[in-house]
């Protein structure tokens, strides 16, 4: 997809990840539309972003958020483990997911990228994880 002069949602834009998408959007000539949950967070970025607040639990303020927006990286997630209960980790990546994707078909966005962590997996010893797992 050519990004030139569209509009791209990034959920999780002031986290890591999010700030390097920001950036890669912004530099293919797109407008980068940085979805957060604490928009204070995202302006001390420095990144020229527009920011929309919403949060992964909101599926009315994030299809708000997508109103008008040709694309959605869905980058934002809980990725520790040792910090978080198994309910977190599944309310944020699991319900989450689910609510950006209702919310993208709400506001009628057709095109996504969707991030996850290696939080993905159960451990399984010394196994070496791979694409098709």
């Amino acid at each position: 997809m050519e990004l030139t002069g569209r509009r791209v949602a990034i959920t999780g834009a002031s986290g890591m990840v999010g700030r390097y998408l920001v950036r890669a959007v912004l530099d293919r000539g797109a407008r980068a539309v940085a979805v957060v949950r604490d928009p204070a967070k995202m302006e001390a970025t420095g990144l020229d972003a527009e920011v929309r607040r919403a949060d992964l639990a909101e599926v009315d303020a994030l299809a708000e958020a997508f109103e008008g927006c040709d694309a959605v990286f869905s980058n934002a997630g809980v990725v520790s483990i040792g910090e978080h209960s198994r309910e977190a980790l599944t309310r944020a990546n699991v319900e989450g997911t689910r609510n950006v994707f209702e919310a993208m078909r709400r506001a009628g966005v057709g095109r996504a990228v969707m991030t996850s962590s290696v939080t993905a997996y159960r451990p399984r010893g010394r196994a070496v994880y791979r694409e098709t797992d």
